[in-house]
């Protein structure tokens, strides 16, 4: 996405937690603007709280992109 949209700003906007799970909410669209691309991540932590995995999730995406 940052190729495509190389002035683009990426925004979190919420977060949640629990035992090995973080998931994360965020928007990527230009600084001050109507966010182009809305999606979460959601990472499995290890034991000792490292990123084990990372799953992305995209809910709206531009058409053509």
């Amino acid at each position: 996405m940052r190729a495509a949209m190389p002035k683009a700003d990426t925004d979190p906007i919420a977060t949640a937690e629990g035992h090995d799970i973080a998931r994360f909410t965020w928007e990527l669209g230009p600084e001050g603007g109507e966010a182009m691309v809305v999606g979460f991540d959601v990472a499995v932590l290890t034991p000792d709280g490292r990123v084990a995995k990372v799953y992305g999730f995209l809910d709206k995406v531009p058409a053509g992109v």
